[in-house]
């Protein structure tokens, strides 16, 4: 059997890799893994495996991570390796189950190879839920492992998990090496502050005018010790990044060609950005580059004393409010 995972839940992909070789009794030294992504993978080894039986097992797993030449960006210089490899996924063994899973790269399914192979193999989705179901799921494992965090403090969780429970699920594995009972605060110091998605959270409060929740996640980063400097970088370049989406848009790319075109891993952000973007205008760009540009400058200039304070002052200013 051939199986194809991919997805942005890793936590998920990798529970199921699990299943597949706990229902097939295959462990040990009946596992063997490739990463596609690594400098020394040889497609040459890889086929030698899938065409090698072995005697000490009924069955045996070859594992295959990043496989790179499913990707846009490989070029054609194993081109007889990648034959043999074809062949045998038209016609696989029914001794080894082949897994291909997706960590660190984005299929491209416009290529006669990725569609060669999806035809062949089981293809397994590990996408984010919807918001709704997250919140919900989420709440439920929080509630499970912590009965006594309050709501403020699962939503603070859930908020820093941006959209996913393998995000989740490790803040939880963390959180259960302390042994007391934690409070917001100290769950804030344990919990690494998710600065990327906040970031992207930042940026659409700024769009919607939502001072109130600009302000709460510019104090979070505040109480990290996210740097000022950062955070204005930050900004500019989740602006810079959404007129980038906009542009492309604006050309009649579709999806895939967008996340291709950009390296970007997370369709769900992608989506997201696709809602902010609907209230985004050039006019309202430019002005925020302009102002973020602005304060920087006035910041290592030394002109700026209370950073708490004159970062509010930016907010009014680029929200206009």
């Amino acid at each position: 059997m051939i199986y194809l995972l991919k997805g942005e839940e890793k936590h998920a992909l990798k529970n199921e890799i699990a299943n597949i070789l706990n229902k097939g009794k295959i462990k040990g030294s009946a596992v063997f893994s490739y990463d596609g992504n690594s400098s020394t993978f040889s497609l040459r080894d890889l086929n030698n495996e899938l065409f090698t039986y072995n005697f000490f097992a009924d069955k045996k797993a070859v594992i295959l991570k990043d496989p790179l030449f499913l990707t846009s960006g490989y070029k054609d210089k194993e081109e007889k390796d990648l034959e043999i490899f074809y062949n045998y996924i038209d016609h696989p063994s029914e001794d080894i189950e082949l897994i291909i899973y997706a960590e660190a790269l984005n299929f491209d399914s416009r290529l006669n190879n990725y569609k060669r192979l999806s035809k062949n193999a089981r293809v397994l989705n590990f996408d984010p839920l919807s918001e709704y179901n997250f919140k919900k799921e989420g709440s439920t494992l929080l509630k499970r492992n912590f009965a006594y965090f309050d709501n403020e403090m699962i939503a603070y969780l859930l908020d820093n998990a941006d959209g996913k429970l393998t995000n989740l699920y490790q803040d939880i594995e963390v959180l259960k090496l302390y042994p007391d009972k934690l409070d917001l605060m100290a769950l804030k110091a344990l919990i690494a502050l998710n600065v990327e998605g906040n970031v992207f959270k930042l940026t659409a409060a700024i769009l919607n005018k939502d001072l109130r929740e600009a302000k709460k996640i510019i104090d979070d980063f505040l109480y990290m010790n996210v740097s000022v400097p950062y955070i204005i970088a930050s900004i500019a370049s989740q602006f810079r990044f959404m007129n980038s989406v906009k542009i492309l848009l604006d050309k009649g790319l579709n999806n895939n060609e967008i996340m291709n075109e950009l390296n970007i891993r997370s369709e769900y952000r992608l989506n997201k950005t696709f809602e902010a973007i609907r209230r985004f205008h050039d006019a309202d760009y430019l002005k925020i580059l302009y102002s973020l540009a602005l304060f920087d400058e006035r910041f290592k200039s030394g002109d700026v004393i209370d950073t708490a304070e004159r970062l509010d002052l930016l907010l009014l200013d680029i929200m206009g409010v």
